[in-house]
């Protein structure tokens, strides 16, 4: 229903750089941000260019990492991240619930943030989705090593996609929400995630290491039924730093300078092909200490 970006590419492999740059249309050279903690920004220049412009804002979030805290609620009118401890997280089904109670009572126009923590390491194991999985084949291809290392990847993969099962249940049942409303026809709605997650490919579980594609590859659709043509897949790779300013073309808001992204809002209107550019990625540095 909606258009999609064949590849796009996080700036890091971490989910606070990579918000950062989501929120800001930055790189990472030009916000600072370089691992996770507090935010740079006194406050978020894609949630208060649309507080500015009227919207009313909101988000629910769904990680330790992104708890207001850290200062990702600068900006937004109402910002939900009840999470117990650092290391907990709020499952999918939660965070739908949560956002669609505010949907029911949320004035127009307004910008609503919902981050969703599934698929991420540690991978949970659903019985019920594994039961949907049964009789297809994992793509397991990449993964090397011995054959006890091929079993834990491909155990690794299995809870990894039934997450995204189980994720996807989530977001429809928000979807759903928003339907039910009556909004779906005039609301813009965009998917997309911060960073990937390593499965055995390069011999690494988890993110945060690598610029490889399983790490910094990353959805981006975006679904707006009275403006954007159902089905159009953009072949172009793009950064995840183009996305706010996009949006803040699409919408007719003004973005608080500097920008570093371009907006392919006329690309995504005319059904075109946006020019090529180079998309920057950055890491941490990891040091191995020996004592």
């Amino acid at each position: 229903e909606g258009v999609r970006v064949a590849t796009v590419l996080a700036p890091a492999p971490e989910t606070g750089p990579s918000h950062a740059t989501l929120f800001s249309g930055r790189h990472i050279s030009t916000h600072g941000m370089r691992q996770n903690g507090h935010v740079p920004f006194a406050t978020l220049p894609l949630v208060s260019a649309f507080r500015r412009a009227g919207y009313t804002t909101a988000g629910i979030v769904s990680s330790y990492v992104l708890k207001a805290g850290f200062g990702w609620d600068r900006g937004f009118d109402h910002y939900d991240a009840a999470l117990i401890a650092k290391g907990h997280e709020r499952q999918g089904p939660a965070t739908s619930r949560v956002a669609a109670a505010w949907l029911e009572q949320a004035e127009e126009p307004f910008f609503l943030f919902v981050h969703y923590f599934d698929p991420h390491m540690p991978y949970r194991h659903h019985p019920k989705i594994v039961a949907r999985m049964r009789g297809h084949r994992l793509n397991l291809e990449g993964r090397h090593g011995s054959p006890e290392e091929k079993k834990y990847w491909a155990r690794a993969t299995m809870k990894y996609q039934s997450e995204v099962l189980f994720f996807d249940d989530a977001l429809g049942s928000l979807l759903g929400a928003l339907d039910a409303r009556g909004l779906k026809d005039h609301t813009l709605v965009v998917l997309t995630a911060d960073h990937g997650e390593g499965l055995g490919e390069h011999h690494w579980l988890g993110h945060t290491v690598h610029l490889y594609d399983e790490q910094i590859r990353v959805p981006l659709i975006l679904r707006w039924p009275e403006r954007l043509e159902a089905g159009h897949v953009i072949e172009t790779i793009l950064g995840l730093v183009d996305v706010a300013p996009t949006l803040a073309e699409l919408v007719g808001i003004e973005l608080p300078a500097p920008v570093d992204g371009r907006s392919i809002a006329s690309a995504l209107r005319n059904r075109t092909e946006p020019d090529a550019k180079p998309v920057v990625g950055i890491r941490r540095q990891l040091v191995e200490l020996k004592v």
